[in-house]
């Protein structure tokens, strides 16, 4: 029964241990969380103030620049049906399935031929067993420090490849954030841009200087810096609260296990107790009767 004891005491103190950690692995992501929403909320009014501004450049009631104008960024290549997926993964572990949802939405849209961009030490984990998809890893570690150079970089190096012509389009494809419990897995098409909406098609022509096409092919490098930017962040803000929720859920498991052991050991304790005094008592009642 001592040895019951030591055992379950042994397991209290372990879980004990395991509840500090998750406990600062949920206070961390919550700070990274609130931070994350901040800056998110932010790029996302600028990325949509963006739109506007090149919707209104691309079309108006009497024209759409897109049929005439002739640019990389917004005809599409239409001779082949290759596209290049920009995948964005965890670097790190312990948030669910939070990696795996995305893997299985990305076999979904996959064609055989497509060709894919790893982002985040997870995807490469992920995708180390397709050995017949193209991979390209010269921006692993992205989410490590989103900073406009580097995303910069990776735009140029990004319209680079879709200048080559060998691929029709270019999507990146991340966890959309949701809600503060929900993530969903999406693709968002880069490359060539799509911004019409005929309900945001002013009345009037713009006047641009000191072309209408001078601008667009100097503002769309710009504002795809923009989109991907605020991708890469509300990726890296669905992870940190996936994280959040699981150390969350850990932490409330520890607690209830906790518990348990304690009732258990509590159990255990009085039970040696119980048997000790009726061994005092049946020892003190032979005495007496001898």
């Amino acid at each position: 029964m001592s040895q019951t004891l030591e055992n379950v005491k042994k397991r209290i103190n372990s879980v004990e241990a395991t509840k500090k950690i998750t406990s600062t692995m949920q206070l961390v992501s919550s700070v990274k969380v609130r931070k994350l929403l901040s800056t998110f909320t932010n790029v996302k009014q600028s990325l949509e103030t963006q739109k506007i501004i090149l919707n209104n450049a691309l079309f108006t009631s009497k024209s759409d620049v897109t049929k005439t104008f002739n640019s990389i960024y917004i005809n599409e290549n239409i001779k082949v049906n290759k596209k290049l997926y920009i995948i964005v993964m965890s670097n790190l572990g312990l948030c669910g399935a939070y990696n795996q949802q995305l893997y299985k939405y990305f076999e979904t849209i996959f064609h055989e031929g497509d060709e894919v961009i790893l982002i985040g030490r997870k995807a490469e984990s992920l995708f180390s067993d397709d050995k017949n998809i193209k991979q390209y890893k010269d921006y692993l570690l992205l989410l490590n420090d989103i900073k406009l150079t580097k995303i910069d970089d990776f735009n140029k190096w990004i319209v680079d490849k879709f200048n080559t012509k060998e691929y029709n389009s270019v999507y990146i494809v991340y966890q959309r954030y949701v809600n503060s419990l929900i993530s969903l897995p999406t693709s968002v098409k880069l490359l060539p841009i799509e911004l019409k909406n005929k309900d945001s098609m002013n009345s009037y022509e713009p006047e641009f200087i000191p072309s209408r096409e001078s601008f667009i092919d100097s503002f769309i490098p710009f504002y795809l810096k923009s989109l991907i930017k605020t991708v890469l962040i509300e990726a890296n803000l669905s992870e940190q609260t996936t994280r959040r929720n699981m150390m969350d859920n850990a932490d409330k498991s520890a607690s209830d296990l906790i518990e348990d052991l304690k009732l258990q050991y509590n159990k255990a304790r009085q039970t040696l107790i119980t048997n000790e005094i009726t061994e005092v008592v049946n020892s003190a009642n032979a005495i007496r009767n001898s």
